[in-house]
């Protein structure tokens, strides 16, 4: 059970960080009126990439 709670965490965190990069991203490119959305794109790279690290990286430690 201890897994479960320890996994569905890191998925919620995950989550959150994806969300919220991407989030700033269309914040941004609103702020700057960009037809294109050019920080959209590269921030939700970037929180993914960010949130994978942490995956791997908390996976990896406890094991």
């Amino acid at each position: 059970m201890r897994a479960v709670a320890r996994y569905s965490g890191i998925g919620a965190q995950m989550l959150a960080t994806i969300g919220l990069s991407t989030w700033a991203g269309y914040w941004l490119d609103g702020h700057f009126q960009n037809k294109t959305p050019w920080f959209t794109l590269s921030l939700m790279l970037l929180g993914l990439f960010a949130a994978l690290y942490n995956v791997i990286r908390s996976v990896t430690k406890e094991q």
